[in-house]
């Protein structure tokens, strides 16, 4: 409203001022509460321009003169304007060479005082140096459009990064990827912060709140399936309460029907009591060994690794050291020997895990 204030009251005062064609006017201003020289002073070009004429009466048109009073050396006015009204007290000296005037508004923001002096400082081509102050503002406004352009285009790289990080996280169920969506994902009602940031996102970034909102419900979604909980597992009690729900839960829901849809490696890690039957039928005996890195190597794998918890934390016996070599034995085996060996071992004391948690 100001600015708008400001650049009327140059038009009416330099049309006050000028008396001639083609007169340069240089005019200072002072409000008040601001240090003096604050606003440098403007040179103003008035004279016989008929685009400038017919632009200061467009001008005019917004605004109504419902008092005036001239006199050789004084000019008195009150304009009502759509923003408020104007009231204008202006004084010459006996040359009308200088100025001194006093400028008031109000409006509905308040009262507003504005003081200028100005003095003729030579002549001017009015029609010029209008097409010159035309040209600035059109390289000013084309620099504008410019510096519009490049930040829209960076807001919109910025939104598509986010949007793209929200679908990331999904993929790779890293629920640390949708940020500021998951965080207040079960929280905007009752969380000031959360309400705060998830309204503001809504109105300046609609696209990026719309996918996001809509990965976090997938994500949440999508961790309560078997594939889903695996993914997530060093995050997974994190991300349960990210989506208001518990580790718990999640698996009394999944176990039921694991071995039915397929899961057999989220069975064999997190479901002890269904597992168990089938861990007897494939995980102990030749048929075990015989199957490795079949069907159920995932399953019995994660059994065998969850087997000394699930038996109470049973503790198995430590091996029985082997006696040194004596003089003159066998030559030492060779590296092929040693891993075959090693193997066997392994897969020898999985079995007796088993046994032992299987009671035989």
């Amino acid at each position: 409203m100001r600015i708008g204030f400001f650049a009327c009251a140059l038009l009416v005062l330099s049309a006050h001022a000028a008396a001639q064609t083609g007169e340069l006017w240089e005019i200072t201003t002072q409000m008040p509460g601001m240090p003096a020289g604050m606003m440098k002073p403007q040179r103003v070009c008035q004279g016989d321009d008929p685009e400038r004429a017919r632009a200061a009466q467009k001008d005019k048109e917004e605004c109504k003169v419902t008092d005036k009073k001239n006199t050789a050396t004084r000019t008195q006015m009150t304009m009502v304007c759509k923003s408020g009204t104007m009231t204008i007290d202006q004084t010459y000296n006996a040359g009308r060479t200088e100025f001194k005037s006093t400028m008031t508004m109000k409006s509905k923001d308040g009262n507003f005082t504005m003081n200028m002096a100005g003095k003729k400082v030579g002549a001017c081509d009015a029609v010029a140096t209008r097409k010159e102050q035309d040209a600035k503002m059109a390289a000013i406004q084309k620099q504008v459009e410019v510096g519009q352009a490049q930040g829209a285009a960076a807001m919109k790289q910025a939104e598509d990064q986010m949007i793209k990080q929200c679908a990331t996280a999904v993929d790779k169920m890293q629920y640390s990827g949708l940020g500021m969506n998951g965080q207040c994902y079960k929280k905007p009602a009752t969380d000031k912060d959360c309400k705060s940031a998830m309204s503001a996102q809504s109105q300046m970034r609609p696209e990026v709140a719309k996918a996001c909102n809509a990965n976090t419900a997938e994500f949440c979604k999508r961790l309560q399936t078997a594939n889903g909980f695996m993914k997530t597992e060093s995050q997974v009690e994190s991300a349960a309460a990210m989506c208001g729900l518990n580790t718990k839960s999640i698996k009394a829901s999944i176990c039921p029907r694991a071995e039915k849809d397929g899961s057999l490696g989220f069975l064999g890690a997190h479901c002890p009591a269904e597992a168990k039957p089938l861990a007897e039928v494939h995980c102990t005996g030749r048929d075990y060994t015989s199957k490795l890195g079949g069907k159920y190597n995932a399953f019995c794998s994660n059994y065998l690794a969850n087997a000394d918890f699930e038996s109470g934390k049973r503790q198995r016996p430590a091996a029985a050291s082997a006696p040194a070599p004596a003089s003159g034995s066998a030559p030492e085996k060779t590296q092929g020997e040693k891993s075959t060996e090693a193997v066997k071992e392994g897969v020898s004391k999985g079995i007796d895990k088993l046994r032992g948690l299987f009671g035989r």
